[in-house]
């Protein structure tokens, strides 16, 4: 009983610091203190922070206090993606779907569009359509185009609105 009550201590007192590394590390990112933001950044991605992990992702391809590299941006998202965070998803599918720091990859950027899409992303949802008109690593299919526009609309995406209105006037056997 002691051991077992000790150890959920000493887990919450470590979670506890890595949320409180992680606060500074956003004060200092918010501040511009870029190098500061890193190092807090590293520690909570050490303790498997997922917030953390996307952050030092986005600096490293924003090139804020690191010299920007889209393979490390590439690594830290992917790390993050697959703790669930969808920014992370959203951004890992981009790189893949434009080769940004790796080869261009239509499949692994539609596997992180469907698990940010299925986590709610309106331009995961968006973007999936858009393989999905143009054929891009997937068998053209203007119904599940139309879909998955139907989605990003409902969350308010104006370029899905757009794009259904066109995809509907050009195919409307799509829209039905």
């Amino acid at each position: 009983m002691k051991v077992t009550l000790l150890m959920l201590l000493l887990t919450f007192s470590i979670s506890s610091y890595a949320v409180d590394v992680l606060s500074e590390a956003l004060k200092a990112y918010e501040k511009g203190d870029y190098t500061l933001a890193q190092k807090g950044f590293k520690v909570a991605a050490k303790k498997g922070d997922a917030q953390a992990e996307y952050n030092l992702g986005y600096m490293s391809e924003q090139g804020q206090g690191v010299k920007q590299n889209y393979k490390t941006a590439l690594a830290w998202y992917e790390k993050s993606a697959v703790q669930g965070y969808v920014d992370a998803q959203y951004n890992a599918a981009t790189f893949y779907y434009k080769g940004l720091g790796v080869e261009q990859n239509y499949e692994k950027a539609m596997y992180w569009y469907a698990e940010a899409a299925k986590n709610g992303d309106r331009k995961a949802h968006y973007n999936l359509g858009v393989m999905y008109v143009k054929g891009e690593g997937v068998e053209r299919n203007k119904i599940k185009a139309y879909q998955y526009w139907i989605e990003a609309a409902k969350r308010s995406s104006t370029r899905a609105e757009d794009s259904l209105d066109l995809l509907c006037k050009e195919s409307p056997w799509a829209c039905k």
